[in-house]
């Protein structure tokens, strides 16, 4: 018996769309270039990491700051995606 944790990437999603002003777009633009620039001439700017990034870089700073409010919306979340992903009528396992 093996005593090794096995540790995977959390699981992607289904896609979130986002209507952004146009400074908000601008510097989320702005911040892709740059990485892109910086690992090298061939690489394309990504703005969708970008955007995970900044989403990430915020939830942890709620998570630390307030982990009450965010375990409370993990829960609201999770169980309102769990609805969205049964068909109607039908109870959520």
């Amino acid at each position: 018996m093996t005593t090794d944790a096995i540790i995977s990437e959390p699981r992607l999603s289904q896609s979130v769309h986002l209507l952004l002003d146009r400074p908000t777009r601008a510097a989320v633009l702005g911040l892709a270039l740059i990485a892109a620039k910086e690992a090298g001439p061939s690489v394309r700017p990504k703005e969708g990491e970008t955007m995970r990034g900044l989403i990430e870089s915020a939830l942890d700073h709620i998570r630390s700051t307030a982990p009450q409010l965010y375990a409370r919306a993990l829960a609201a979340g999770t169980e309102e995606l769990a609805a969205r992903a049964t068909p109607a009528g039908t109870p959520a396992k």
